[in-house]
């Protein structure tokens, strides 16, 4: 049966379904079996545009009509609830585990290198840990704009991986003539790998790069430092927790995890597979607990605690109760964020926070008046005794 679109025919139709207690959807549904299509308006105009005396009376009251409405209406809201609720899953998903999983696919992993073996008489070797954080790939800083109290880019940034590989294989030389080499590596990675893009108002105008661009930057130069290490040290593990700089969206928008340094990390482990003396640990926590030589080590970025001594102490303590409730203790707490290097005492373990590698920035000197010396950590531990050695790798020379 086929109706014009005005025609008396159509609006009885119309008529009739609603009296037999058809809602506008069940109409509209109804007509489309038809080959008519009318939007939900149009129905409501031609059942508006009726004359009581042209047609049947419609054996709704008011009431009726406005709880039938009123149905209608609850229904298609639960609906757009659903896919709204529907498609944010999806986003979150597609932020971090399915943007993963792409870019692991994608990535090509690195043949592994020959390792030379420690004599026998070296066996038990030392276990030692370079912490690396706060790169913040992708920050500018102009020497000019800063009137000479500091400056970075990607170029130097690459410079100082460089000054580090050089002073590293040092050390790892020196421990291996004393008699100690170095047998197993820890290199954390504490956050703040990328410096992000939307972090602060104004961020667009302090970096060279964006989030992603500055991720497989990351890749490249935390890739080059392990391949000289994987040739040097036979085992070497790799715990990770992200940072601030990386987060995606507003702050609380996403899960922490949804992070463009766990999407670094996930690349790194998926470009590493093959290298047997390699491991990565990346928990989608923002914290973790590692053991080197026996002794554990609570691994966080530190942007949710203060960075003087009195509040890292007093916190310190805090995250000792929060940990002993699931029967972990803690016998250093490891920290980035604050790019300020700092270790100390506490009657629950001592507090280790490394420096960062840009130095000072715009927003350090001229908020802060505060800058630091570019520098990372690195310690090698005694089983009975903890750490036994420290040094402070100075980026900026080599």
């Amino acid at each position: 049966m086929k109706f014009l679109a005005d025609s008396d025919k159509l609006r009885s139709m119309i008529h009739e379904l609603y009296g037999e207690g058809m809602s506008r959807g069940q109409i509209q549904t109804e007509l489309m079996k038809h080959g008519i299509v009318l939007s939900l308006d149009q129905i409501r105009h031609r059942l508006d545009s009726l004359n009581a005396g042209d047609y049947v009376s419609i054996p709704l009251d008011h009431d009726e009509v406005i709880e039938k409405d009123l149905k209608d209406f609850k229904d298609k809201t639960i609906i757009n609830q659903q896919r709204s609720s529907y498609r944010k899953v999806l986003r979150d998903r597609s932020r971090s585990d399915i943007i993963a999983e792409v870019l692991a696919s994608s990535v090509k992993s690195l043949p592994a290198p020959l390792v030379k073996d420690i004599p026998a008489k070296f066996e038990y070797g030392e276990e030692a840990v370079l912490v690396i954080s706060d790169m913040q790939i992708g920050q500018l800083t102009i020497a000019e704009e800063v009137g000479g109290l500091s400056e970075y880019s990607l170029e130097i940034l690459e410079n100082r991986m460089d000054n580090l590989i050089v002073q590293l294989k040092s050390i790892l030389d020196n421990h291996a003539k004393m008699g100690k080499p170095i047998k197993k590596l820890h290199i954390i990675l504490g956050g703040d790998i990328v410096d992000g893009e939307t972090i602060f108002p104004g961020q667009s105008f302090e970096i060279e790069t964006n989030v992603v661009d500055q991720m497989f930057s990351a890749v490249q130069e935390i890739s080059k430092l392990l391949l000289e290490v994987a040739k040097i040290v036979p085992d070497i593990e790799v715990p990770c927790v992200y940072g601030n700089h990386g987060r995606i969206g507003k702050k609380g928008e996403n899960k922490n995890h949804v992070n463009f340094d766990y999407l670094s990390y996930k690349f790194l482990e998926t470009q590493f597979k093959q290298f047997k003396n390699i491991k990565f640990i990346i928990p989608k926590t923002w914290w973790l607990v590692h053991q080197v030589a026996g002794h554990n080590f609570l691994i966080m970025h530190g942007d949710t605690l203060g960075g003087s001594s009195n509040s890292l102490e007093s916190q310190n303590a805090q995250l000792a109760l929060l940990m002993n409730s699931v029967n972990i203790r803690a016998d250093y707490l490891i920290l980035g964020h604050h790019h300020r290097p700092l270790n100390f005492d506490t009657p629950v373990g001592e507090v280790i926070v490394n420096g960062n590698w840009a130095g000072g920035s715009l927003f350090s000197l001229h908020r802060l008046a505060t800058s630091n010396k570019p520098s990372q950590m690195f310690f090698s531990m005694d089983r009975e005794y903890g750490i036994s050695y420290r040094y402070k790798i100075l980026l900026d020379k080599c």
